[in-house]
């Protein structure tokens, strides 16, 4: 469980990140992405788009991100897919969340 200090700062975060206009990406496209907070690395996504079905594209992504204040450390993983038809309408999308508790 992530302790309640960490939640706002985490689900601030994942808004910022969810808010970012979509990358629109060919297919067979791998995008790399540095996070940074206060100017310092804190994380990445990683973005692999390529065919899926007859006409339809497949985006997966992957984003990590680490938070330290003082002693204590917190590490989170968010995976996205996204399947899309010729027209770019969205078909399915799964999301998993995984967090750790703060480590010292």
């Amino acid at each position: 469980m992530i302790p309640l200090r960490w939640r706002l700062p985490i689900a601030a975060l994942l808004g910022a990140l969810a808010s970012l206009p979509a990358l629109a990406a060919a297919p067979d496209a791998e995008h790399w992405y540095q996070i940074s907070i206060a100017s310092h690395p804190a994380g990445y996504v990683h973005e692999l788009t390529r065919p899926h079905d007859s006409a339809g594209s497949q985006t997966q992504t992957e984003t990590r991100i680490a938070v330290q204040r003082m002693s204590t450390r917190v590490d989170f993983r968010v995976e996205q897919t996204e399947e899309e038809d010729s027209e770019g309408h969205l078909r399915r999308l799964q999301v998993r969340i995984h967090g750790s508790a703060g480590t010292r």
